[in-house]
């Protein structure tokens, strides 16, 4: 049973000695790819894992019909294997020399602070919609002499334009928040 990264690399290497000549050792070496393939998929491997693991955990009948195929696809996956081990080994040391910056990653962070966040998204959201429409009314209304005609306007014709900018500022406002909080609850998977 599998359950280090350490003895997920050894089945891998052990996998890349077989050299299948029979019918049932074939079917044997596509079960564990498989089993060894689905472990990474469920696991938090899957990330980071390099195609070329993939593919050859993916193409054992190729492998088994084509041996020249074989012999070019086997020192591809080591050296995949082992950039990909060396680059584990990598992260968890800096995850051991400094914890804070190398082992939060921004789910946990999310979910700490997740109202700080949430607030600092819906506003941000909120500011852009309606900065967004703030610019743009504006501009439309110098273009189109609105803003001109309110100094020759009656008091309530300026009173209605005023609560209608309001209200698209608003609006927008509370939209764009709304969408920026729904793209922060699916980034923290809630």
């Amino acid at each position: 049973m599998i359950t280090t990264f350490e003895q997920l690399i050894k089945a891998l290497e052990a996998i890349a000695l077989v050299e299948p000549t029979t019918k049932e050792e074939y079917e044997s070496l596509e079960s564990k790819c498989w089993e060894l393939s689905e472990f990474i998929r469920t696991n938090h491997f899957g990330n980071n894992c390099p195609s070329e693991i993939w593919h050859y955990l993916t193409d054992v009948d190729i492998r088994y019909k084509d041996r020249d195929y074989a012999k070019l696809t086997t020192p591809k996956f080591l050296a995949a294997l082992h950039t990909w081990h060396e680059y584990e080994k990598f992260k968890e040391s800096l995850q051991q020399s400094n914890p804070m910056s190398a082992s939060l990653n921004n789910k946990i962070i999310f979910k700490v602070y997740r109202p700080f966040y949430s607030l600092l998204f819906v506003t941000a959201g909120a500011m852009f919609g309606g900065g967004v429409f703030f610019v743009l009314s504006m501009g439309l209304g110098i273009t189109t002499g609105v803003v001109a005609m309110c100094a020759k306007a009656p008091i309530w014709w300026i009173i209605i334009f005023l609560l209608g900018f309001v209200f698209g500022f608003f609006t927008s406002a509370y939209y764009s928040g709304r969408w920026a909080f729904r793209h922060y609850r699916k980034a923290c998977n809630i």
